[in-house]
């Protein structure tokens, strides 16, 4: 019998034995599980650095943004409103002849849009949206629909919500516009000039709503004044884009060739500074935009005739307002005769009655900066690395200007702006917040989406359902598919490293054939020969795992050493909201996986050794002494 302290000394010994072999096979074996230990601790640092830079915002709760995309729930060809358009369309004619003959107006009801039409012969009759009967009829329709928080609240019912906050509209914010430097542009585009995009910066403000303080808090900067504005009349207190807070500054972005610790210097100075800012903003409806338009292009039609003897001035010579002061169109001069004037203000009272005109509105807001959101990204620049840092993390008020709605007295909410249409409200997403509805887990948050959510445009039924705040639930999916991943890689590296190993273990125990005959003549059993492997594979075991922790997690950290810095300065912007100092590293220690990737690779020198040993020790020792 062998002892266990000989059957080691054994074992050692065969390790210092045939050295070329046994470094290249040790080398090739750890380079393979060295792939799993660099993914492992890539994976488990880049999870562990996002939580931690998002542990002051929404990483550590289940939110989801819901809209109701369907933009088909009112039947035209429906029956009922068929007849009540009908009979508002006599209504309405008969109004318009009523006013049209008090006002001395030429009216003609046969110009009238007919209520309903058919579409093509033998079809159904349907609602004609060109008619003002039909548009009355449709709106009231519209109004009696569930809103959109109803729809959701219903569809949230048996998915044990926490809570569901609104995403209350601000106003008709599509006519919102910055003036930059406290001025408007009424600059035309030269020729060759690109037209402002239409989802470009001028339309940041769009996206202006009201979201409950339970949502934003994080966001909030230290120090901003948070009191409850109590006038329509008041600045608007306002969680704005970071490059909008830098521009107040007056700070003009850095070069891309600026530092790391140059742009996080900037950051903190942004975030310390911002904090009180204040920006005017003029709000136009369409028909106030139109009217400037008009204005430019008849101070520009003057100038150019200005020599031209035949040009004919216009009885109404328009004026641009001033720059500052987000006012009317001005008339400058004025021709037309008193008659003309009245017959032109009776024309305007009946259009504006019937919808035919809309009388132009501005206002002056006075914005207030209490936080900041993260900015949306250069997409045309964005290096590989921050592609997939946006894929897993970052909030989704990237980019939103929205207003704490604790911080304005319900009682003015809406006294801002004029509400928006009802088209503008039925396409909402465009703001990029729905009605939020929290869960207290992932799985619940996850059913919700499956069970709820619908994919593309088609969504009759379902809801469009999306991530908010962060994305908790697609970082522990990622944790999830990587360890699945890992599983079906370390499967994979096993049996070729086991292949590997086997060639290896088998040729020593070939070579050890004369040995393994003399222990066994000499009373040696079987169990002491496999003491005697099975110490030799698994110290050979445990250093390719020894090294493949090392160069794996040496690879990781050259590797982080390198885009640490950059990771560092994208992180910050994503989560602006984060008071994290700490650099981002993608480097993260991770226990369980590094034991079972010791156990795995002792495992596979185990299993690679049973099938040469098994063979070994059924051979008869005295034919392999004498073959010896």
């Amino acid at each position: 019998m062998i002892r266990l302290s000989d059957a080691a000394i054994l074992a050692a010994t065969k390790l210092r034995t045939r050295k070329v072999r046994t470094v290249v096979t040790a080398v090739l074996a750890s380079l393979l599980f060295a792939v799993l230990v660099f993914a492992f601790t890539v994976v488990r640092g880049t999870v562990g650095s996002y939580v931690r830079y998002s542990e002051n915002g929404l990483s550590s709760r289940y939110i989801t943004s819901a809209y109701n995309a369907s933009f088909d729930q009112i039947d035209y060809s429906s029956p009922e409103l068929i007849v009540q358009a009908k009979e508002r369309h006599k209504q309405i004619v008969e109004q318009k002849k009523a006013d049209a003959k008090r006002l001395g107006l030429q009216y003609d009801a046969a110009s009238e849009p007919p209520a309903v039409e058919k579409y093509e012969e033998g079809g159904k009759e349907q609602l004609n949206m060109q008619s003002l009967a039909a548009q009355q009829v449709y709106a009231e329709a519209f109004k009696k629909l569930p809103t959109s928080l109803d729809i959701t609240r219903k569809a949230a019912t048996g998915h044990s919500p926490i809570g569901i906050y609104t995403n209350e509209s601000f106003g008709d914010t599509g006519g919102l516009t910055r003036m930059k430097g406290g001025k408007e542009s009424f600059k035309t585009a030269e020729k060759g000039e690109a037209e402002t995009p239409m989802f470009g910066p001028e339309d940041t403000l769009s996206t202006l709503s009201y979201l409950p303080r339970t949502i934003v808090n994080p966001f909030l900067l230290e120090g901003a004044d948070l009191s409850t504005v109590a006038s329509a009349e008041e600045a608007v207190p306002v969680i704005v884009p970071y490059s909008e807070a830098e521009s107040l500054l007056g700070l003009s972005p850095l070069q891309k060739t600026a530092t790391s610790a140059e742009q996080l210097a900037r950051i903190d100075e942004v975030k310390s500074r911002a904090a009180g800012l204040t920006l005017e903003v003029c709000y136009r409806n369409p028909s106030s935009k139109q009217f400037v338009e008009q204005a430019k292009q008849q101070i520009a039609e003057i100038e150019r005739r200005k020599n031209d003897k035949t040009f004919e001035m216009p009885s109404q010579i328009y004026a641009l307002p001033d720059e500052t002061s987000c006012g009317p169109v001005v008339v400058a001069k004025d021709t037309r005769t008193t008659a003309e004037k009245q017959y032109m203000a009776k024309q305007t009272e009946f259009n504006v009655k019937y919808g035919l005109e809309v009388l132009p509105a501005e206002k002056k807001l006075t914005l207030r900066v209490v936080g900041l959101s993260p900015s949306v990204p250069d997409y045309a620049n964005l290096s590989t690395l921050d592609s997939l840092a946006m894929m897993i993390g970052g909030s989704s008020l990237r980019g939103q200007w929205v207003v704490p709605t604790e911080l304005v007295d319900a009682s003015i909410r809406d006294k801002f702006l004029p509400l928006a249409s009802a088209s503008d409200m039925q396409m909402s997403m465009y703001t990029g917040v729905g009605t939020l509805v929290e869960f207290s887990n992932a799985a619940d948050t996850r059913k919700f989406v499956t069970d709820e959510g619908c994919s593309g445009w088609d969504c009759r039924d379902k809801l469009m359902i999306s991530y908010f705040g962060s994305n908790s639930v697609l970082i522990e999916d990622l944790m999830t598919n990587a360890t699945r991943a890992l599983q079906v890689a370390g499967v994979i590296v096993s049996v070729v490293a086991a292949i590997l190993m086997m060639g290896m273990v088998g040729r020593v125990i070939t070579d050890s054939r004369r040995e393994t005959a003399v222990f066994r003549a000499i009373g040696a059993k079987r169990n002491d020969i496999r003491a005697v492997y099975t110490i030799y594979v698994t110290a050979f075991g445990l250093i390719i795992a020894a090294s493949a922790l090392a160069i794996g997690t040496l690879t990781a950290w050259i590797l982080s050493a390198n885009y640490s810095d950059a990771m560092t300065t994208s992180a910050r912007l994503m989560f602006i909201e984060s008071r994290e100092t700490v650099p981002f590293t993608l480097v993260g220690w991770w226990p369980e996986a590094a034991g079972l990737l010791v156990g795995l690779v002792v495992f596979v020198a185990l299993t690679a050794m049973l099938l040469p040993l098994s063979r070994n020790l059924v051979r008869s020792p005295l034919k392999d002494m004498r073959d010896e």
